[in-house]
């Protein structure tokens, strides 16, 4: 499954600046880096998802590519709203039932062989 984000397009907005992460490196120097960083990133992150996906013949799903541009999706860079989930239930749950074997038909009456 590749990971959808919100990038709205500016690195100087500072509503998307308050939820990049912070990272720090290992002489102990942290920093923020810019949106426009991590959008790249992930864009990378989510080619090399499906090149490995369709190299070894996996199902996945590609939530970048369908809540990419869903701005009401995402609270914040990462995390889905009510909107964002539900929109990826949609696009997870059909995969997913399509991978999963069919139920039995049980009879509707008992059989006589088996115990109550």
């Amino acid at each position: 499954m590749t990971q959808p984000i919100n990038y709205g397009g500016s690195d100087d907005d500072d509503r998307v600046r308050s939820w990049m992460p912070y990272f720090v490196h290992r002489d102990r120097v942290g920093f923020v880096p810019a949106p426009s960083l991590v959008a790249a990133l992930m864009a990378r992150f989510n080619e090399a998802t499906r090149r490995v996906a369709r190299r070894r013949g996996l199902v996945w799903v590609d939530l970048a590519e369908t809540l990419g541009d869903c701005g009401d999706c995402f609270y914040d860079q990462w995390h889905f709203t009510v909107t964002g989930a539900q929109r990826a239930a949609k696009s997870i749950a059909p995969v997913v039932d399509s991978l999963l074997e069919p139920e039995p038909e049980s009879p509707a009456e008992p059989s006589p062989h088996r115990p109550r």
